[in-house]
């Protein structure tokens, strides 16, 4: 069997199966690592991004360098954590312009700064062709919310916009980036929303959460899993911008497929008591001056899409590595 056909999926789960976690400690199949620490939870996430797979010179040196940090500070927030701590790593080809690297660096300083991150350390690599990156990232919590904790009845939302980012991309591949701005600096320069996981990881009524990073539908369906859950999902509630639905009705494109299969939005996904959803979402938008959209409820089994209250068939299929 080759990769391609075992996938990404299986191949975590092999992973899962070879290495146990120790006791109070989250280890592979979460958004980050969790381990307990005093009377709080240490964070720990990792990722990486590859040329010519999660990014072409279509994308300049400081959008890249600021979307290497923001990504992984999605992660931390997923979880309710606060980012801290950094450790770099570049694979770098001996060809390569020192502006680039330069100007790749300011952008990862300005995310650092807007985060208030320090970069600690790592480790810098030739490479004979591609330019490789990871960043590991260190967090801290007082309270943390897993994927695995959904409940029958919870209220599923998510706090922001979806489908933006995928536009964005699908715009700069076909040259017309210019005419949404704000849709492709949702993909090259994704908002991340730390301060948000945190005050949703402080409510006893929010039960499950993660980002939206795969796309919702693929994400969704990672939080179902792992919470032994389904879930009924209203297409119609999606929130989409302004911009997304212009464009899609201008370029003829799906927009619910688009919102319910697009990666990169890094909005984040919970589940929340049915009974206190109402205060909880007010909380929310007091707090945040942005809405908490509720799209479905958590069921016993199985994943129905409803749109119109008909079940909505999902065409478009979601990123995988391989």
């Amino acid at each position: 069997m080759k990769l391609k056909d075992w996938g990404e999926e299986n191949f975590i789960a092999f992973l899962q199966s070879q290495f146990e976690p120790p006791s109070q400690a989250v280890g592979i199949g979460d958004d980050c690592a969790v381990l307990a620490k005093g009377r709080g939870f240490q964070l720990i996430t990792t990722d990486a991004l590859v040329e010519d797979i999660h990014f072409t010179d279509a994308v300049t040196p400081e959008n890249l360098g600021f979307k290497t940090v923001a990504v992984n500070v999605s992660d931390i927030a997923a979880k309710g954590g606060r980012p801290e701590h950094a450790f770099l790593t570049l694979a770098l080809p001996a060809a390569l312009d020192v502006q680039w690297l330069k100007r790749f660096m300011q952008g990862f300083k300005l995310a650092c700064e807007r985060y208030n991150i320090s970069l600690l350390g790592g480790d810098t690599v030739g490479s004979k062709q591609s330019i490789f990156i990871n960043l590991t990232l260190l967090g801290s919590a007082k309270k943390v919310k897993l994927r695995s904790s959904a409940k029958i009845g919870d209220v599923i939302a998510v706090s922001g916009f979806l489908g933006d980012s995928l536009a964005g991309l699908m715009l700069m591949q076909q040259n017309i980036g210019s005419k949404f701005t704000p849709l492709v600096e949702a993909h090259t320069t994704p908002d991340v929303y730390p301060e948000q996981g945190q005050w949703l990881a402080s409510q006893s009524s929010v039960h499950a959460m993660m980002d939206v990073s795969d796309g919702l539908d693929s994400d969704l369906r990672k939080l179902l899993k792992a919470s032994g859950c389904g879930a009924r999902i209203n297409a119609d509630c999606f929130p989409t911008s302004n911009a997304l639905q212009k464009a899609c009705k201008l370029l003829d494109w799906n927009l619910m497929e688009i919102a319910a299969t697009g990666g990169e939005d890094y909005v984040l996904l919970c589940t929340v008591d049915s009974d206190d959803f109402p205060k909880v979402a007010k909380g929310f938008e007091r707090r945040f001056a942005s809405p908490l959209h509720p799209i479905g409820v958590i069921e016993e089994k199985g994943l129905k899409y409803l749109s119109n209250g008909k079940p909505m068939p999902l065409s478009v299929l979601p990123f995988s590595h391989f």
